[in-house]
């Protein structure tokens, strides 16, 4: 691992605690907009996973999380989003 999977991993994990941050804070927030922190953290655990690289550490489980994880994040920020702008 060179220090670009390095650096990929850092940012995702900030782009995780954000979403999460996003989803789970006490402010007065809109409903669409904790569902779209959910779909922030998944696609921040989906760069996360990619930025393992490798043959000791890349295998098919990884690759799964990878993939899943940013199909459903995709589709839940998506989903938020038009959400959103049907109840408006």
């Amino acid at each position: 691992m060179n220090r670009l999977d390095w650096a990929q991993i850092a940012l995702s994990l900030v782009v995780m605690l954000i979403g999460l941050y996003i989803a789970v804070s006490r402010r007065r927030v809109h409903a669409t907009t904790r569902v779209a922190g959910f779909g922030v953290a998944l696609l921040g655990l989906s760069y996360f996973a990619g930025g393992f690289e490798g043959s000791a550490v890349e295998g098919p489980l990884l690759d799964r999380v990878e993939a899943y994880s940013a199909l459903v994040g995709i589709l839940v920020v998506l989903g938020a989003l038009v959400w959103q702008v049907r109840r408006e």
